[in-house]
């Protein structure tokens, strides 16, 4: 076997034990790799005495041990979070064209820390970092509510309780005005797992914002937020669901690396 192969089948071997926690045979992973079962075993066998796997006296399954993962959290330690960030950042907003912005939970405020801009347009919306979001406004703020529970969110967020009328606040024209409508908002966004804003922070700005969590389980704390905004005479309310996908994925990214990295 070429030296290229072998190396290629070894990082196929490692992927497909990655999905199983319990082990596999020699001749089940032979059997998803199309190659010999002796092929497998001599494969297998190499990553045994590099301690990456080994094998249950038991079963005689094959499962990786903690010295590949451990591997991997040695090399993202060198990094601080901003260093992820980055380009994770800067891919979204090439994706999108449009104003890509990070901000991360700071007690009871979310505060902007980076952005980057991906419109090609002169039309574009540029927020100073150091900020804090306002929460029940902004796509941001919004998708990190969501992830509270109700009564906290009240604490946080003092509104009316019903929607009648009030003193002028410079928010835009759709800002919700009272608790219980932002309450119903919120299960909107736990639903679909996004949060969206139209004219609400203020007139010709629309978002779509998705929370950044400790760690990959859906129940980890929320820990900050990435988002994409644009101007409204541009970005439609279609726009906006067509974006939430890759928001939501680089927010899962980011979520993953989150507890592994030095943060600031």
């Amino acid at each position: 076997m070429a030296t290229q192969s072998l190396v290629k089948r070894a990082v196929q071997v490692i992927e497909l034990l990655a999905e199983q926690a319990e082990g596999s045979a020699v001749t089940a992973i032979a059997q998803r790799l199309n190659i010999p079962a002796s092929a497998a075993h001599r494969l297998l066998i190499t990553l045994a005495e590099s301690g990456i796997a080994e094998q249950d006296e038991r079963t005689k399954h094959y499962r990786l041990t903690l010295a590949f993962p451990a591997l991997g959290l040695r090399y993202l330690s060198r990094f601080t979070f901003m260093d992820i960030c980055r380009p994770v950042m800067e891919a979204l907003a090439l994706q999108t064209r449009e104003l890509v912005r990070l901000a991360v939970v700071d007690k009871t405020s979310l505060v902007w820390i980076a952005k980057t801009q991906g419109s090609r347009s002169s039309l574009r919306i540029d927020p100073l970092e150091g900020r804090s979001a306002i929460l029940h406004v902004t796509a941001a703020g919004k998708a990190w509510l969501a992830s509270l529970p109700n009564e906290q969110i009240k604490k946080l967020v003092r509104l009316k309780r019903s929607g009648t009328a009030r003193a002028a606040e410079p928010y835009g024209p759709r800002a919700i005005q009272s608790t219980d409508a932002l309450i119903e908002d919120l299960e909107w966004c736990r639903r679909r797992g996004y949060a969206v804003t139209y004219d609400e922070a203020e007139l010709g700005v629309a978002a779509v914002g998705a929370a950044i969590r400790n760690g990959s389980a859906a129940t980890a704390a929320a820990v900050g937020t990435v988002s994409v905004a644009g101007p409204s005479s541009r970005l439609k309310r279609k726009d906006l669901e067509q974006m939430a996908e890759p928001v939501m994925e680089a927010a899962r990214r980011l979520s993953e690396v989150w507890p592994a990295t030095s943060h600031f």
